[in-house]
């Protein structure tokens, strides 16, 4: 950051103004904050005392998962495309050979805990599922034991 954006964020933090993000989101004013952000967020990943969940967390709020995206981002890895998606189409017979309509899903966090991706739909769908049929049942008893309906 420059001078003058240094000062104009100080002034901010000064007169209180926290209602909207200084650099776009809020992830990323923690992120560039002197001594605080990715020290502080460097310093709770590599602590073994805290629970591997929540270091897990904390990488893919930081963009630091190790997905094929960012191993490759980093040098790791050749490509960024999705292992678990290749490894589907083989069990289902396609042809692994990329064509213009058939494009290779890059591999970040957000793919492979969504349904789009092909290694894990059946596991997601069905987690989806069960949540929402706990919910519904949840309700459904609350309102049978306050006779609401």
């Amino acid at each position: 950051m420059d001078g003058e954006r240094v000062k104009k964020y100080q002034g901010v933090r000064k007169r209180g103004g926290n209602h909207q993000p200084f650099f776009g989101t809020w992830v990323a004013d923690f992120m560039l904050r002197h001594d605080e952000g990715k020290f502080m967020l460097g310093k709770y990943l590599s602590d073994k005392k805290n629970p591997w969940r929540w270091r897990r967390l904390g990488m893919a709020v930081a963009g630091i998962a190790p997905t094929a995206s960012f191993l490759t981002k980093i040098g790791k890895m050749q490509s960024a495309g999705c292992q678990l998606c290749r490894i589907a189409r083989e069990a289902r017979g396609e042809s692994l050979a990329l064509t213009v309509t058939v494009r290779q899903t890059a591999e970040t966090h957000s793919h492979i805990n969504s349904a789009g991706c092909g290694g894990v739909a059946t596991t997601v769908t069905a987690a989806h599922h069960s949540t929402w049929r706990h919910l519904y049942l949840n309700d459904v008893a609350f309102i049978r034991l306050w006779k609401i309906v």
